[in-house]
Parts: structure tokens; sequence; C-alpha cells
């Protein structure tokens, strides 16, 4: 969830959101799962995920998206996994057997 903050500078009132940490990370968590934060519809129109859309998605791919350990430990793991297998397993098969 995020916080709204007001602020009057110069006259001028601003509205400020405030996004919580875990929010942060179920969109880091998402944006590393391949889950799209945005799309346009054929008539035009975006559409913008929300933090309940990506935690539904999150749940889904069996990630605990209500955890913060969770989810720091599967950001860790995402951006490990690439280092962890330079190639992809062969077997390697004589012609002569």
């Amino acid at each position: 969830m995020s916080a709204f903050h007001f602020m009057q500078l110069m006259g001028r009132y601003y509205i400020i959101v405030v996004m919580e940490y875990c929010d942060a990370l179920i969109n880091e968590v998402s944006g590393l799962c391949g889950i799209v934060p945005e799309y346009w519809d054929i008539f035009g129109n975006k559409h913008i995920a929300s933090i309940e859309t990506k935690k539904a998605v999150l749940k889904a791919m069996r990630i605990d998206a209500d955890s913060e350990e969770e989810l720091m430990k599967e950001i860790h793991d995402r951006k490990l996994r690439p280092w962890q297998n330079f190639i992809e397993p062969v077997h390697v098969v004589s012609v002569n057997e």
C-alpha cells in the first residue's frame, strides 16, 4: 500500500506518494519474474498492474508475496540464477556405443 502526504510549497499544494518498502520489493520481484507492469489495449488505453494484481500473480507462481523476507530471498535467487549455470546441461554420447 502507498501513503499519501499533502505538502504546501509556495502557495501550491502537492500530493506526495510514499511507496512502502514491501511494495517496492513486489515491483522488483515481479519485474524479475517477467510480469509486465503495464500494457496498452487495442483501443489505446493504458492499463497499469496494481500491487494487488502483482501479488496475485506472484502467489500463483508459488512466491509468498506477503513476506518481505521471502521477497528478498526471491530477488537474491533470481539475480544470482544467470551466474550459476553458464551453459545448459549437456550429455556427451559416443557414436561407438
